[in-house]
C-alpha cells in the first residue's frame, strides 16, 4: 500500500481515512506506535494532528483494534533462530553480534532473552540447529560431488563454484556440510575433479606474523569465516595443520598466549614519526615496508600501522612529511 505525505492526507475525509489506515495497520500487523513509526507509513504526529487524538490508544479505540493492540502477533523462536542466520549469510560471519542482529533482524536482547534465557543460549541454540541440518543431510558422497558439479556448471565456474558462490546461493547445501563430510575444500574439489592450485608454503612463524597484524588492524580475533575471506592469509586447512589443531579458538589462544609473555618495546606515535623521519633524512626518499622490516632501528611495521590506525605505508609517509615541514617553517 502506498504512503503518504502530510499534503496528500489533508484531502482524504476523516472516514476515508481511517479505512485506510485501519486496512494498512491489518495487511501489515502493525499494532503499537513503534512499529507505525517503522512502517514510515505517514509521520506519527500528523496522524494525531489529522484526527484531533493526542494518543495511540486512542487511535486504536478509533479503529476498534484493542484485542490486537493488546496481543500484537508473537513471533517464535523459529522465526529468531532463522533471523540470526540470515543475518550470518548476508554479514559474512561466523557470530553475529547483539547490535548486529538488533539491525539485522529488527528484533531486541529482551525478546531473545525472553524466549531462549540468554543471548548465549540462542547463539548456542542457533548452532546446534546447523550442526542438526549438516547431520539430516541424506546423500551420498557421489551425490553430493554430483550437486556441486552441476552449481558449478550452471554458474560457469570451470575452476569449481567458489566457498562465496555457495553462500550467495540457496539452490545448494552450505559450505559447512561439504567441509563436515570430505573433511576440507581442497579435498572436496579433488574429489569433484577441480584443480586445486597449488598454494605457497607457510612456516608457523609466518603464520603466526600474519595472523598476529590481522588482529592488531582489527582489534580482534579473525573468525573463522573472515580467515578464509582474506585472501592474502594461507588456506584455513593450512593454518590448522601449521598449529596442530582443528580449531581456530586454540590457534588465536597460542597466538595471543605467547605475544603476551614476549616483550616489546612500546614506541609513542611521535616516536615513531621522529625515527620515520631520521631514515628518511638520511635516505633522501621514502623506505618501502621490506626496508623498514629490515632496519633495525625502526619499530616492527605492525607496530607503526597500529599507532597511524592504515596499511598504507605511503598515506603515513605523506602525514608524517607534510608534519615535519610545517614545523620547519
Amino acid at each position: 500500500m502506498a504512503k503518504y505525505t502530510s499534503k496528500e492526507i489533508v484531502n482524504f475525509s476523516d472516514e476515508e481515512f481511517l479505512k485506510i489506515l485501519k486496512k494498512f495497520m491489518e495487511e501489515n500487523e502493525v499494532y503499537t506506535s513503534k512499529q507505525f513509526v517503522k512502517s514510515k507509513f505517514i509521520n506519527l504526529q500528523t496522524l494525531y494532528k489529522k484526527l484531533n487524538i493526542n494518543s495511540w490508544f486512542q487511535l486504536i479505540e478509533m479503529l476498534n483494534l484493542q484485542d490486537k493492540y493488546k496481543n500484537p502477533r508473537k513471533v517464535s523462536k523459529e522465526e529468531l533462530i532463522q533471523k540470526y542466520k540470515e543475518a550470518q549469510k548476508k554479514l559474512n560471519k561466523e557470530k553475529i553480534t547483539i547490535t548486529e542482529f538488533e539491525k539485522e533482524a529488527s528484533h531486541g536482547i529482551k525478546l531473545v532473552s525472553k524466549l531462549f534465557g540468554s543471548w548465549k543460549e540462542f547463539v548456542e541454540k542457533c548452532d546446534s540447529e546447523l550442526t542438526r541440518e549438516i547431520n539430516v543431510v541424506t546423500e551420498t558422497n557421489e551425490e553430493l560431488i554430483e550437486m556441486y558439479q552441476k552449481f558449478s556448471e550452471k554458474l560457469g565456474k570451470i575452476k569449481g563454484a567458489s566457498i562465496q558462490d555457495i553462500k550467495n546461493s540457496k539452490d545448494i547445501y552450505s559450505y559447512s556440510v561439504f567441509v563436515k563430510r570430505f573433511g576440507s575444500w581442497v579435498e572436496f574439489k579433488k574429489l569433484a575433479g577441480y584443480y586445486v592450485a597449488g598454494r605457497n608454503k607457510y612456516t608457523k612463524e609466518e603464520i603466526f606474523k600474519k595472523l598476529s597484524l590481522k588482529s592488531i588492524l582489527k582489534g580482534r580475533r579473525l573468525s573463522q569465516n573472515e580467515i578464509i575471506a582474506e585472501k592474502d592469509l594461507p588456506a584455513l586447512e593450512t593454518i590448522l595443520k601449521a598449529f596442530k589443531t582443528t580449531k581456530v579458538s586454540q590457534v588465536w589462544d597460542e597466538i595471543e598466549g605467547k605475544n603476551k609473555t614476549q616483550s616489546f618495546k612500546t614506541y609513542s606515535k611521535e616516536e615513531i614519526k621522529d625515527l620515520l623521519w631520521k631514515e628518511y633524512l638520511a635516505k633522501g626518499n621514502f623506505l618501502s615496508v621490506t626496508e623498514i622490516k629490515k632496519n633495525k632501528n625502526l619499530p616492527g611495521i605492525s607496530t607503526i600501522y597500529r599507532k597511524y590506525k592504515t596499511t598504507k605505508i605511503l598515506d603515513i609517509w605523506i602525514l608524517i612529511k607534510e608534519e615535519m615541514e610545517h614545523n620547519e617553517l
